[in-house]
């Protein structure tokens, strides 16, 4: 089992983009419950220069992945790959083409939300759980405060007055100054008992503010102090909330003051900002300008691309330096640990293609691009646009990916891990040395497994040794009757090694120096010249002396003997393409959905002519593939559920041992509920193609409770 797939435990789209209407943007709004994640950039919709963006977020269970690397499902850092993997969706939209896509390292804790809408942003968080444009959660939301001062007026100075309050989702109210009422109303702003009293006045002011709430025409409390009324927006947002200034004759008459018109309180916790504090928008990245992490030392900052051409691409891209640091694994050449919290990926369109900003500033400050301007700096009267001076006039809309909330199993976020378990055991297939092959290819590999019980089992580390942990191979000649290895006078000399490729050196070649593969699998690699004429070797594994050559020698513990029947290359007078009938052993009509299932090969030679006397006695011998690998699909749309993985990673290869090739697959890869087929395909070394065999073995996998 060379595959993992990790699906996303949270995934956003955040936006700043405009409303239908042009005016207002979306950059309240939550689309965590949403099908689809959606990434855009649109420049010059609502004015020649307006620039609009979305961007995604999506998170994984880096957790469960420490689990599984702890309990030896998951390989060691550096043995394994992960593969950050975001599917198409497709629609009836414009696709952007060609463009890059940004990866890159979320610097600070998110929410993922309930909102839906990816079309009119109407699903605003206001104070509920959900990332938006603006802050990561809503432990940050505030509302924006205004603050009148009521005055000391006469009613003939106050009567009909106005004043016009609106709040940030657009409801105005006028109210109107009444001399005749003492109670004020969602409308009215009583006056009768409030003559030269500003206080008083201030108190019916608040009291009608109140009034207009509860009748839900505006979303805005109001207190009242002295001749001071406090105003706050119940809808709560980043500073400035930009939403009309208090108007109305009572206020240009001078019968109320507009002491602070509306601005927000100091953000809290929860907006995005970099690790100096300031504020930023479109989220919070690792970046190199953003500076170190605060108390971690000796990190590198990752940042990775994909280039898009049609634009309908998945995006598929090794991300594993990223993982292997939120993993904690050390990432530096004195071997310090880079640590950074997982808060997941923010993929985006690159710089360069999103929209151009090149932003304009009442003051000298400096910002980098994706820091957002306050209001003080701010002349272009818009909240949450991105300084980027060196992005595009050109839009790019739109790019969807499947989010994890999506009905298709195999269309969900995953972070894939890949890595390479096949098991090359050559004592099926042990050639003696030939001048016929490349050094390489004279190279044997022999395997011993400790099973214990019926479990693999380290061998105790009192033989080993808590360090070095060696065990130590020599190959002996077979006693006349072939049933064992001789004395000491039957070691084998074995030929030198390259160290990079086999276990021999000059100071002792009668012993190899094994290694440790995993719990319980210990291997050996070395050429041997040997002699033709002789039909069985010997591999005796021990530990002690590593210059004991005798198989009886009690400084030594004996571990395991093996039994090597030795083959030898031959030339031919003819180029051949051999073909192959195969079978899959101990395939199965299903299997559940929480199982890892062991499938053994059959392979041989079509041509394969046995003697009477093999027929006879034994069954046809099963041929070993020495590249050989496998893929899924599934049976009613041939969808690729797990394509052939023959790259560098070479996670889908067959591991063979004496008994053929065979492989481990985990079923919950799998959507329960529907048949596949495995299909295989065998590497050839004169085409250097792979070339797919025509068999095909069916097998439906079922929920673990059938």
């Amino acid at each position: 089992m060379a595959i993992k797939r990790y699906t996303a435990d949270a995934d956003t789209t955040i936006v700043n983009a405009y409303e239908p209407n042009l005016t207002t943007r979306g950059t309240g709004s939550n689309m965590g419950a949403a099908d689809v994640m959606e990434i855009f950039s649109i420049y010059g919709r609502a004015s020649t220069s307006s620039a609009e963006t979305s961007r995604a977020l999506v998170k994984f269970p880096v957790t469960d992945m420490s689990t599984d690397r702890t309990a030896g499902n998951l390989p060691a850092s550096g043995s394994v790959s992960f593969y950050l993997r975001l599917f198409n969706a497709a629609h009836s939209k414009t696709v952007p083409k060609p463009y890059t896509l940004t990866i890159q390292m979320v610097s600070q804790s998110w929410q993922e939300g309930f909102g839906l809408d990816l079309e009119n942003y109407q699903d605003v968080t206001l104070g509920a759980e959900g990332a938006n444009w603006m802050s990561g959660s809503n432990t940050a939301n505030v509302g924006a405060t205004a603050t009148l001062t009521a005055l000391s007026k006469t009613a003939e100075q106050a009567s009909t007055r106005t004043l016009i309050i609106t709040d940030v989702e657009g409801n105005a109210v006028t109210f109107t100054i009444d001399i005749s009422l003492t109670t004020s109303t969602a409308t009215k702003i009583a006056f009768g008992n409030a003559d030269s009293n500003a206080a008083q006045f201030a108190t019916n002011i608040a009291a009608a503010v109140n009034a207009a709430s509860t009748a839900g025409t505006l979303n805005i409390t109001a207190t009242a102090s002295s001749a001071t009324v406090a105003l706050t927006m119940t809808s709560t947002s980043i500073a400035g909330n930009r939403v009309t200034d208090i108007a109305g004759t009572a206020i240009t008459d001078s019968i109320i003051t507009a002491t602070s018109q509306w601005s927000a309180s100091t953000p809290t916790v929860g907006y995005w900002t970099d690790i100096n504090g300031i504020l930023l928008a479109g989220g919070s990245y690792h970046t190199q300008s953003g500076g170190n992490v605060a108390g971690i030392v000796n990190t590198e900052i990752f940042t990775f691309k994909q280039d898009f051409t049609t634009g309908l691409e998945d995006l598929e891209i090794d991300v594993t330096p990223m993982v292997e640091q939120w993993m904690g694994a050390p990432y530096e050449a004195d071997g310090t640990t880079s640590v950074y919290s997982n808060y997941g990926f923010g993929v985006h369109l690159s710089a360069s293609y999103e929209s151009f900003e090149s932003g304009s500033l009442n003051s000298a400050t400096k910002r980098y691009p994706g820091q957002l301007a306050l209001d003080s700096e701010d002349t272009t009267g818009e909240q949450g646009v991105l300084y980027n001076p060196s992005g595009s006039t050109t839009s790019y809309y739109t790019k969807r990916f499947f989010a994890r909330k999506s009905q298709f199993f195999f269309k969900r976020p995953v972070l894939e891990a890949r890595w390479d378990d096949s098991k090359q055991d050559d004592r099926g297939e042990f050639f003696l040395s030939s001048s016929l092959a490349p050094a390489a290819d004279n190279i044997n590999t022999l395997y011993f497994y400790n099973y214990v019980r019926g479990r693999l089992t380290d061998l105790p580390e009192l033989y080993l040794g808590t360090n070095e942990k060696k065990i130590f191979v020599s190959i002996f000649s077979g006693t006349l009757a072939n049933d064992g290895p001789t004395g000491s006078s039957g070691a084998q000399q074995l030929a030198l090694d390259d160290q990079t490729q086999g276990g021999v050196n000059s100071v002792n070649r009668f012993v190899v120096t094994g290694g440790i593969v995993s719990t319980g699998i210990y291997s050996a690699s070395f050429a041997m010249t040997g002699a033709a004429s002789i039909t069985s070797y010997y591999d005796v594994w021990f530990t002690g002396s590593h210059r004991t050559v005798s198989a009886n020698d009690i400084t030594a513990t004996q571990f395991f003997t093996g039994t090597i029947e030795p083959l030898t290359l031959d030339a031919s007078q003819i180029k051949t393409r051999p073909t192959y009938y195969m079978n899959i052993t101990n395939l199965k009509d299903k299997y559940r959905n929480d199982e890892t299932a062991r499938f053994n090969l059959y392979v041989r030679n079509k041509n394969w002519q046995p003697t009477i006397y093999t027929v006879a006695n034994t069954d046809a011998p099963s041929t070993s593939i020495y590249s050989a690998s496998y893929r899924v699909y599934r049976v009613i749309d041939a969808f690729d559920a797990i394509p052939y993985g023959t790259g560098s990673d070479k996670h889908t290869i067959l591991s063979y041992d004496v008994s053929g090739n065979y492989f481990d697959f985990d079923m919950s890869l799998l959507d329960a509920g529907y048949e596949y087929a495995f299909k295989f395909a065998f590497y050839e070394s004169d085409l250097d193609s792979w070339r797919e065999q025509p068999y095909v073995f069916r097998f439906r996998v079922e929920d673990y409770e059938y």
